[in-house]
């Protein structure tokens, strides 16, 4: 990747400024304030945005100075042969930063990754490890361990160590896609998130089924309660009725009983009348045969001829009365009669056999009811009826009361659910485990990444020095000893010029290491401002070398007017005077 073109809109003290850069070697030489560091701040700016951390931030420093609105400006690059431009536009925050990427060929609008800056997406490196290996500010030419967070150059330099089919990278990697293929919670798109997911359905499923069951169990109480007045309140009636039955029994034999009393009654009144009608026949008969015997053998004197005028009197008399007392018994007959036929109507249809078994049922349920008191029988059919509606409609209830789910099934599908949720979970603690040890061996690993890195920064600083010092240790916190005759001497024991050397060879040797095939750029502030002609002449013709073998982009920056006669004779640099 090489930048070959800036526009900046408003950054800093430059505004409407634009510079044009090659692929090799970029020198900006200009005097102090002149903002050669800030054009290296631009490119960083648009490769890792602005940090907002500080009284005095990134953010602050480099907003412009006469207009906040033009903050930000375009870069124009080169990346895998496609051209390439970003615009950026920077706010007062973060989350007001806007970028867009566009493919300079096609014109099209490039997407980068969410999450992830233009450093990121092209470098694979994040902003601390940028920092700690290709981009050095003026006078910070000493690698802080402190900025790469994360490790990340750490881990490149320890991945570099090992093939590439073996590549702790590789193993890393594909243990991370496994885990993440099991788990994702961010995304929720793991094999487990998705199964936590459905169990979370199915015990939710389930949830409704207990609280349906709990509702049905409560129904079917209420029904049982309803069922049991119910039949609290049938045996009340069924007492009421048997009450009555009995009542009804009584009257009918009482009615049997009084129509044999009319019917003795009615035979003794029709003899009555029979003999009342003989007797008087006989006497009547009697008196006509003897005025019929005195009439003819006696003659009449005139004094006596009343006599047989009277008898016809009492004759008369006699056959009156006769028929008076038979008129009134036959009265009597026949309202005797007329009971009777009234009795034996209302007795009409009725064969007394047959309520036997009805009137013997009731004597039994009277005899098991004595507690029983009367009651008003219309409240306890009205209450029956009441209850036999809401009998109805609870049982309705039951019948209808259907869930939504099949139990059966859904205890299949938990026992499935559970099945797979612990055979993931062991899959993922075992790859966890896996990715811990690997972890471990490349903390090992990291504890000894430094001799290679230190062998290769020796070679370095060998050409930079002329042997003056080949043979360094370099520290996990990328302290660097140098090897004296009298045992190793940290690199605080030496001048400016030399630590200078020794991180500028470090920092060659990262780049080396990391990408050993690759160009990463290199951003360099003021590197050689406490450099000797010697030194100075020695670290621009390495950087020629090392900018011929790797092809890669250097910009760095220049204050000094002594070191433009060393370059004048160097094809590859090129000088930007600012």
């Amino acid at each position: 990747m090489y930048v070959s073109k800036i526009k900046i809109y408003g950054f800093g003290k430059l505004k409407n400024f634009e510079m044009d850069f090659s692929k090799d070697i970029n020198i900006i030489y200009g005097p102090n304030e002149s903002g050669k560091s800030t054009i290296l701040a631009f490119i960083k700016a648009c490769l890792y945005g602005l940090s907002s951390r500080g009284v005095l931030s990134e953010r602050t420093k480099y907003a412009p100075w006469d207009n906040p609105q033009s903050f930000g400006g375009e870069m124009f690059f080169e990346f895998e042969n496609k051209k390439y431009r970003l615009t950026s536009t920077f706010g007062k925050s973060k989350r007001n930063d806007e970028y867009a990427l566009y493919n300079e060929t096609t014109g099209e609008k490039v997407a980068i990754p969410s999450g992830m800056s233009l450093g990121e997406y092209i470098f694979n490196l994040s902003e601390g490890a940028f920092d700690s290996s290709i981009f050095a500010p003026q006078l910070q030419s000493k690698i802080d361990a402190s900025r790469d967070k994360d490790g990340q150059i750490m881990s490149l330099i320890a991945k570099s160590q090992v093939g590439e089919e073996e590549s702790i990278n590789i193993v890393e990697r594909r243990l991370e896609n496994a885990m993440g293929t099991i788990k994702a919670p961010r995304s929720g798109k793991g094999i487990l998130d998705k199964l936590y997911a459905l169990k979370k359905e199915n015990d939710a499923a389930f949830d409704i089924i207990k609280e349906e069951e709990k509702h049905l169990k409560e129904i079917k109480t209420e029904l049982e309660s309803l069922v049991s007045e119910k039949e609290k309140i049938d045996e009340r009636i069924n007492f009421y009725h048997a009450k009555e039955r009995i009542r009804h029994r009584n009257m009918v034999f009482q009615q049997m009983s009084k129509i044999n009393n009319l019917q003795e009654a009615m035979q003794k009144t029709s003899g009555k009348i029979a003999k009342s009608s003989a007797k008087t026949y006989y006497i009547s008969t009697l008196l006509l045969l003897v005025l019929s015997g005195v009439l003819y053998f006696l003659p009449i004197p005139t004094p006596f001829a009343f006599i047989p005028v009277l008898l016809v009197v009492v004759l008369s008399i006699l056959a009156l009365r006769q028929k008076r007392e038979s008129s009134s018994a036959a009265m009597i007959m026949m309202e005797l009669k007329k009971e009777a036929e009234l009795l034996e109507y209302m007795l009409q249809g009725k064969d007394l056999s047959e309520h036997e078994k009805e009137w013997k049922k009731a004597e039994e349920i009277l005899r098991n009811s004595k507690g029983f008191e009367e009651e008003n029988i219309e409240v306890l059919v009205k209450r029956r009826e009441e209850l036999t509606r809401l009998i109805a409609f609870k049982t309705a209830q039951i019948q209808t009361a259907k869930s939504p789910y099949d139990y059966s099934s859904l205890l299949e599908e938990k026992k499935e659910l559970e099945e797979k949720i612990t055979y993931y979970e062991e899959k993922y603690q075992a790859l966890q485990i896996a990715y811990e040890v690997i972890r471990d061996s490349y903390s090992q690993l990291q504890t000894l990444f430094g001799p290679k890195i230190a062998d290769e920064t020796g070679k370095i600083l060998k050409e930079l020095t002329n042997s003056t010092h080949d043979n360094v240790r370099i520290s996990k916190d990328f302290d660097i000893s140098v090897d004296e005759e009298t045992g190793y001497f940290p690199h605080q024991f030496y001048s400016g010029g030399t630590i200078d050397q020794l991180f500028l060879a470090f920092r060659l040797a990262v780049g080396k290491t990391i990408v050993p095939y690759g160009a990463l750029p290199l951003y360099l502030d003021d590197p050689f401002v406490q450099y000797d002609d010697e030194r100075l002449e020695r670290s621009l013709n390495y950087l020629k070398k090392y900018n011929s073998i790797h092809n890669n982009q250097i910009i760095l920056t220049a204050c000094h007017k002594r070191i433009l006669p060393h370059v004048n004779n160097i094809r590859q640099i090129n000088v930007i005077n600012i």
